[in-house]
């Protein structure tokens, strides 16, 4: 059975810190379902330098999350979200985290930790989290092809554990849910 390919249009009224995206500008990317698991993916371009970027699909989750083992995960542009801080406490977090290894992304003191979950395995982690560069393809419904760039984009670190049982070539997973940190909620104001 072939990949069923589809557009995902998010459509916003405006997005803040970008220059290439107007009022009439709306977010498109290919949505993919994967043969074997019957699961949707989306790609994205992630990190700086951007990155394409497999996500999977998830309608009820609140958030994005990625995995961002040391050999996974390199961008110039992360930022972890200290503990204590207002995007910490909006994030509704529970814990604060702290990593024994060399800094970078996922691995910060005294980090605002998310508790993501793996939807097909039902099985969650404790992972600190980051803010990133996020892209997609916008159009403003005649022309599509250029990027529309979310500097400020929140999700959570994971570790590959929480891959398991999910589509090959997928980095994490996409959250759709309703939450402000959904990533509908994130690319439209």
């Amino acid at each position: 059975m072939s990949l069923i390919q589809f557009s995902l249009f998010f459509f916003i009224i405006f997005l803040h810190n970008s220059k290439t995206v107007t009022s009439s500008t709306s977010f498109i990317a290919p949505i993919t379902r994967d043969p074997s698991t019957e699961l949707y993916i989306i790609t994205i371009s992630f990190k700086t330098p951007l990155q394409s970027t497999n996500l999977l699909l998830d309608l009820g989750a609140k958030f994005t999350w990625i995995d961002c083992t040391p050999d996974s995960y390199t961008s110039t542009t992360h930022r972890y979200i200290p503990c204590g801080t207002n995007l910490c406490a909006s994030l509704t977090s529970l814990a604060c985290s702290n990593c024994f290894r060399p800094t970078g992304p996922g691995c910060h003191n005294n980090s605002c930790a998310l508790f993501p979950e793996n939807p097909v395995i039902k099985n969650t982690v404790v992972a600190q989290a980051l803010i990133d560069y996020f892209a997609l393809n916008v159009t403003d419904g005649r022309n599509p092809g250029q990027l529309g760039v979310v500097p400020d984009f929140v999700a959570s670190c994971s570790d590959n554990s929480l891959l398991r049982g999910l589509p090959d070539g997928v980095s994490g997973l996409a959250g759709l849910g309703r939450s402000n940190y959904s990533l509908p909620a994130q690319v439209s104001y």
